[in-house]
């Protein structure tokens, strides 16, 4: 296996677990070994490498961390919204914040700074402390106001808390942008519940949760014949958002959900997808491409045959079996030209997210 030296980001995050804030009650330290043929002279080198200039040699080349994105430092005297966040910065703060504070503990911005001080990032002075303690205030003040984590305030001071659903985040490698629309139909259910008199709904309503999701919408979304559409012909719209309503209410009554059920929450999905950016080549068909995603899922989960489940990908349902199997072959060689031009997923990788 070829050699191949770490990045300075991989380095300092192993060197990392030699001691963990709060799990360690004594200065931790690591031992890089070298081989002993070659330590003499890589030595020096993994120094430079890894510490940046001025260490032991000013020609050195600047060690760089991705601790913080700079997109996010060049914007940290605005108010941020978490959704304009980006995710090494968002696992940044929240993972510093986990480490110094926890159980009944809050902590304050600075407690939160002056951990981060001790990272490369800091120590290779890639921003000024006061935009680092600017940016960590804006993060923090956005994860509290979508519940992502606690705050108290006492005094015009603000301190903070981790809580669970910040950990899931930097533990899984979850951008919050993709779990924010699964949050946003969670919250809907026991309302919805209550508008139907019902004390449980089927476990396949979670589907519409994942759907929304950037991680599922965005390779998924090219299944759709809509996702190639930019300038639909007048009356496509509404005629075709109808058309893909139908299918999927078809879908919610094979639940055992009653017309008037199917019909509640059909209003409850238009309130979700309109308050979710699931973005298209044309915005008009966010509704349709909604409908049929949740459908083709429903379909999955009863083991419904992938031929059935690509019908969902036309802009009409065929009644007639020879003109249903015509146009399950345009349908895929139309799909497959549109990938070849978009760049996007192919219709086979597509329907691997069903399989």
């Amino acid at each position: 296996m070829a050699e191949a030296w770490l990045t300075p980001t991989e380095f300092h995050n192993m060197l990392g677990r030699a001691g963990r804030p709060g799990l360690c009650d004594r200065v931790a330290q690591a031992v890089v070994c070298l081989p002993l043929d070659r330590a003499e002279n890589q030595a020096l080198e993994t120094v430079e490498r890894y510490y940046g200039p001025g260490v032991l040699n000013p020609q050195a080349p600047l060690v760089v961390s991705t601790l913080f994105s700079q997109i996010d430092i060049q914007k940290a005297r605005r108010v941020l919204a978490l959704d304009s966040v980006t995710y090494p910065t968002f696992r940044s703060v929240m993972d510093a914040l986990r480490h110094v504070s926890g159980g009944d503990r809050y902590s304050g911005v600075l407690d939160v700074v002056d951990l981060l001080r001790k990272t490369l990032f800091c120590s290779a002075e890639q921003a000024p402390r006061d935009t680092v303690e600017q940016l960590v205030t804006r993060v923090l003040d956005a994860a509290a106001e979508e519940e992502v984590i606690s705050r108290t305030t006492e005094g015009g001071r603000s301190t903070f808390k981790i809580k669970p659903e910040a950990e899931a985040l930097i533990d899984t490698g979850t951008t919050w942008q993709s779990v924010k629309p699964m949050r946003r139909w969670l919250e809907m259910l026991p309302t919805l519940k209550k508008a139907l008199s019902r004390p449980e709904l089927p476990t396949e309503i979670l589907v519409p949760a994942f759907v929304c999701s950037d991680d599922l919408w965005i390779p998924a979304r090219t299944f759709c014949w809509e996702f190639g559409e930019i300038a639909p012909a007048a009356g496509v719209i509404g005629t075709n958002e109808d058309v893909a309503r139908k299918e999927l209410a078809e879908e919610m009554n094979k639940l055992g959900l009653a017309p008037k059920e199917v019909s509640e929450i059909t209003t409850c999905l238009i309130a979700l997808v309109d308050a979710s950016p699931l973005p298209l080549p044309f915005e008009g068909f966010r509704r349709a491409v909604f409908y049929r995603l949740v459908a083709a899922f429903l379909q999955w989960l009863r083991g419904a045959d992938p031929d059935d489940m690509s019908l969902l990908s036309l802009s009409r349902v065929p009644t007639d079996a020879g003109e249903r199997t015509k146009q399950v072959e345009e349908r895929s060689a139309d799909i497959q030209e549109s990938v070849q031009r978009s760049g996007q997923l192919a219709r086979n990788d597509v329907l691997q997210v069903f399989s």
